[in-house]
């Protein structure tokens, strides 16, 4: 039984999409969802020390842009296990040649792909079906004190998030979150 991982460099560097290439029969299917020889061949060292599920009820549910500060920098994988997901990027990483510049990757279990973005991105989201569950992995754990974000609809970036005239549900303190013009003027971007 071979269990493969397709691997697809991003537009931006540190993004990568990993495609499961499952054994199925007729029982079912087995997928591998991490290999720590696949993320080594890709020159990753992530050490998970923590993982979440992260579940939407409804379409539209738009979060972020979340992002972390030293000394708690994370490194994530996103998987989802059920529905879909347009999971959206932007390189906060001030010495990057891409700064301030987002991507995106449609997240599907139907697809069996998983998102890894190392240190440096901020992340956002927005449900593209109802009931969407996902697995979150990070390579740091995750500080109050150093989380931050940025608008999700800042016009800088200008995001294109696949609403088709609904209104988004999205979390109060999202709605609130600083410009990426104000994020960069107090914060510059993060050193990796």
């Amino acid at each position: 039984m071979a269990l493969k991982i397709e691997k697809h460099a991003r537009r931006l560097g540190g993004l990568y999409e990993l495609v499961s290439i499952p054994y199925t029969d007729h029982r079912g299917f087995m997928s591998r969802i991490y290999d720590d020889k696949v993320f080594k061949e890709l020159g990753l060292n992530a050490i998970w020390v923590q993982e979440s599920r992260c579940y939407y009820a409804k379409k539209n549910i738009v979060k972020g842009f979340h992002a972390s500060l030293q000394p708690m920098l994370e490194g994530k994988s996103v998987t989802p296990m059920r529905g879909e997901v347009l999971w959206v990027v932007v390189d906060v990483r001030k010495n990057s040649p891409t700064f301030g510049q987002w991507e995106s990757v449609r997240l599907s279990a139907t697809k069996m792909n998983t998102l890894y973005a190392e240190r440096g991105f901020a992340h956002g989201s927005i449900s593209l079906t109802d009931d969407v569950e996902l697995l979150l992995r990070a390579d740091n754990y995750y500080s109050e004190e150093t989380g931050t974000g940025i608008l999700w609809c800042d016009s800088e970036l200008n995001v294109e998030w696949p609403l088709d005239g609904a209104e988004p549900i999205i979390l109060e303190r999202d709605k609130h979150y600083p410009t990426f013009r104000e994020f960069r003027e107090k914060h510059g971007g993060v050193i990796l």
